[in-house]
């Protein structure tokens, strides 16, 4: 096993250059990757910046996007800078990549929410082509320079479209930010669709912690902040991270079977998806109580930092 830790990119207003400050300590202390959060509409850094950043102030430790929302791009520009993020590094960045769910985060004309796993579908063979020196455009140079490699994959998601995308394009599975309860089903489904389509070895498997040392109260409001606008069942579960109750129990009592009268109730008496008032109570109400802490750098990292949003990564292989 290996254990790598976030970069910051994704606090809220964060210094941008504590970014290549943090990949260098982070380096020192001996962790084996430094990863991303890949989010547009937040006062953050941009996670091919941050990688960018960290590829520059390193010369040894990995670099993973965990996730970039790769439909967000066109295909052929995104192509594009991560090759050039993964020749700066000298070949240490692994691209993973998920699908987004939030509306907001797609902001290119044509590159809606709507649509986005088929463009996923285009695009991942386009990157492909990018690296391995095909034609950009109509005319006839290469987008990346010679010798660029093809870059490894990992993938996230909770769907089958999202493993099979894994098996046929990708080297591994990204997990999401839950206890290992809820996250365990989805490594299984992983290594199942690993060996079911024939690939040799395992799948390189990757799970996400949030962690907070200091003031645990301006953590638990970091995560709130973050996921406010996140759908209902993203936000439920970041939420229901650690409960007071047994992680499990806590989420099937948060996601209990509704009977019809319920529906029918919910009809009538609750907001819309999507309304404020919603999202206040969910994260303010059950979920907020969940005492999920988030993120702060180690001291021995960024001595005298403010609390900042990051993660800790566990990587292994799925045998």
């Amino acid at each position: 096993m290996q254990i790598g830790i976030g970069l910051p990119n994704q606090v809220r207003d964060v210094t941008a250059s504590t970014i290549p400050r943090w990949a260098g300590r982070a380096e020192e202390a001996g962790f084996s990757t430094l990863a991303t959060t890949g989010r547009y509409a937040y006062p953050g850094v941009s996670d091919t910046v941050a990688l960018a950043a960290a590829a520059g102030a390193t010369t040894t430790i990995g670099l993973l996007s965990a996730v970039l929302l790769a439909p967000t791009w066109p295909g052929a520009l995104l192509a594009k800078e991560i090759a050039g993020i993964d020749g700066v590094s000298g070949g240490r960045l692994t691209l993973g990549v998920g699908v987004g769910s939030r509306e907001d985060e797609f902001t290119v004309p044509g590159h809606d929410l709507h649509g986005r796993g088929a463009r996923l579908e285009a695009d991942l063979a386009i990157y492909r082509e990018v690296w391995g020196g095909a034609p950009a455009g109509n005319g006839p140079y290469p987008a990346v320079p010679s010798g660029t490699r093809q870059v490894p994959m990992l993938f996230g998601g909770y769907s089958a479209r999202a493993l099979d995308r894994m098996v046929r394009w990708g080297e591994g599975y990204i997990g999401g930010s839950l206890p290992s309860a809820m996250t365990a089903p989805s490594f299984e489904a992983a290594k199942r669709a690993w060996r079911e389509a024939g690939r040799q070895g395992a799948p390189k498997l990757v799970v996400l912690a949030y962690f907070a040392l200091g003031d645990t109260e301006t953590g638990r409001a970091n995560i709130q902040d973050f996921y406010l606008q996140a759908p209902r069942d993203i936000a439920t579960k970041r939420g229901a991270l650690h409960h007071p109750k047994n992680d499990q129990e806590s989420y099937r009592g948060l996601h209990r079977p509704r009977s019809r009268r319920d529906h029918l109730r919910s009809r009538h008496r609750r907001p819309r998806r999507g309304h404020p008032a919603r999202r206040h109570r969910h994260l303010n109400g059950r979920a907020g109580a969940c005492g999920l802490v988030r993120r702060s750098p180690p001291p021995a990292l960024e001595p005298g930092a403010p609390l900042v949003r990051t993660r800790v990564y566990a990587a292994g292989s799925g045998a």
